[in-house]
């Protein structure tokens, strides 16, 4: 079973590595913003741990600033993942189980996607599956510590350096321990102090470089837990949204079935063994709280994307018939197979969209997952050309008005890789680019001002130019009739990089009512202003 199991994620992750030479798809805002974070490696960032920036360095040091050689780790950490789970799975029941186990999650429209693109989720993920499972080995089976206890600090580490949402795995456990002391087993303390210990010493650096800068990924994690008095129909919008995101996630029927099974599995609770608890632990027990969460408050599809692992894990364990509901869910067994079957449709329709859609009438509207995707090449392209035609073989700083995705998307699609700088009106820190802040030196120098269109140059901008002239208007295209649109400045013989004057920005102005604006509100990240 096992070179049946490793021969298919070979198989898989080929297939996958192939599938993006294929379809070569542009980069989303997020992946050209971490790529970014790459060309300035340091231990921290403004809204995540550093891991995201030092692999896609090495993946663009050894294959080249190009797309397929910047996702190619996502591919890895998603076929090195499948594998964690099968491992995992396999310790908690048998091969049977983890086969199946390892065939739900890998035909998850999920696990597809966090396969292909190089976000934060894609290392996450894999240090999550790995973790979760070297925990089992060193708690739930009591393995000796001096054999699990540095492979679980390892993968906690490597984890809590990809993504805040790992340090949910450290009080999960706790709290699965501290019921498994009520089955007559003693809560391990040193080894869990140790684990926890030695898993928090990997954040030292990120947590130096945030008391270095004001606490800047604290203060961004913070705001994605602000209280705001929403209305009943926006609550439950945001309710019905985020279940939504989560059946597009996981497949609708086989998310029905999950969350049924486990529902069921959590009302047993008392009459459960070990390993079923474990499983709900890391699975549904912190789903509900994030679902319990999506009330109040818009939630992200990839939230909660972690605790379906162990979820459809137990579901598997269900499906073979080694544990039971004890009551009339039991025959819904059959619907396993529907269920599967489903979840392949999707991933075909996933896999097709990029190369369907653009031939649908539906292609730019609301319901193209792809929009976000099309049309920075030929942007980027547009630009270079008409700084080929205005400043000849000088080389003018590119400075972008907008938000952060048009700043990385340049700044990775020009044919040099150039610096790309943002000039925040507000004087607000918003991403990497404001913390990083302008260039060092740049008295006399040319800019190519890129704004929204018909956006006039801000007064502290002009100021500092000799001259401003309008260079062209760039479109960048979407799909169908879904388009943005740019004007282009050309700013002559800088005299300072202007410091942003927030008091002098009328209400009706800048930053903030513009981020309803098409070219803004698009450009915006993914996962850190909406996330």
């Amino acid at each position: 079973m096992t070179v049946r199991v490793l021969s298919a994620i070979a198989v898989l992750a080929v297939c996958r590595w192939l599938y993006l030479g294929w379809i070569p798809l542009e980069l989303a805002a997020d992946e050209a913003y971490y790529w970014d974070w790459s060309r300035q490696l340091d231990w921290g960032y403004y809204s995540k741990p550093p891991m995201i920036a030092w692999i896609a360095a090495l993946a663009t040091n050894l294959g080249g600033d190009n797309a397929w050689a910047l996702r190619s780790p996502a591919v890895l950490c998603g076929a090195v993942a499948l594998w964690g789970v099968f491992a995992l799975t396999r310790s908690l029941y048998d091969e049977r189980v983890a086969w199946w186990a390892f065939l739900i999650v890998a035909v998850t429209p999920g696990n597809a996607a966090m396969s292909l693109f190089m976000t934060i989720d894609a290392p996450f993920l894999c240090a999550w599956a790995f973790a979760v499972w070297c925990v089992w080995e060193l708690f739930g089976k009591e393995r000796s510590p001096r054999v699990w206890l540095p492979y679980a600090v390892l993968a906690t580490g490597l984890g809590l350096l990809s993504k805040q949402t790992m340090v949910a795995l450290l009080p999960l456990t706790g709290a699965w321990l501290a019921t498994r002391q009520k089955s007559r087993k003693p809560f391990p303390k040193l080894t869990y102090a140790l684990w926890v210990s030695g898993s928090l010493l990997f954040c030292l650096p990120a947590l130096v470089w945030n008391f270095q800068n004001d606490w800047l990924t604290a203060q961004h994690t913070r705001e994605h837990f602000q209280w705001r008095a929403l209305g009943f129909e926006r609550q439950l919008a945001f309710y019905l949204e985020f279940h939504a995101g989560q059946a597009g996630i996981v497949s609708p029927l086989m998310y029905l079935l999950v969350t049924v099974v486990c529902i069921a599995a959590l009302i047993q609770w008392r009459g459960l063994p070990d390993r079923e608890r474990f499983l709900l632990s890391f699975g549904l027990i912190p789903l509900s709280m994030i679902t319990a969460l999506s009330f109040f408050q818009r939630v992200q599809p990839n939230w909660p994307v972690a605790f379906h692992l162990t979820s459809m894990i137990l579901f598997a364990a269900w499906a073979c018939k080694k544990w039971s509901t004890q009551g009339w869910i039991d025959r819904f067994r059959r619907g396993t197979l529907p269920a599967f079957a489903v979840s392949l449709g999707f991933l075909a329709l996933f896999y097709t969209t990029p190369v369907v859609m653009p031939l649908t009438p539906w292609v730019g509207g609301s319901c193209d997952p792809l929009s976000r995707l099309r049309g920075w090449k030929q942007l980027a392209a547009d630009v270079d050309g008409l700084r080929q035609e205005t400043c000849g073989d000088e080389e003018p700083l590119i400075v972008t008005m907008t938000g952060r995705g048009l700043v990385s998307q340049l700044a990775f699609y020009l044919p040099d890789h150039p610096r790309v700088y943002h000039w925040n009106a507000a004087g607000t820190i918003v991403s990497q680019h404001d913390v990083w802040g302008g260039p060092k030196d740049c008295a006399g120098r040319d800019a190519l001002l890129i704004l929204p269109a018909k956006q006039p140059v801000p007064d502290q901008f002009a100021a500092a130019c000799t001259s401003l002239t309008p260079i062209g208007c760039l479109r960048q295209e979407r799909g169908g009739k879904r388009h943005d649109d740019f004007d282009v400045w050309l700013g002559r013989n800088l005299s300072k990089w202007p410091l942003p004057d927030p008091h002098a920005i009328p209400p009706s102005a800048p930053i903030s009512p513009r981020i309803d604006n098409s070219p803004i509100a698009e450009a915006l990240p993914l996962e850190e202003s909406r996330q």
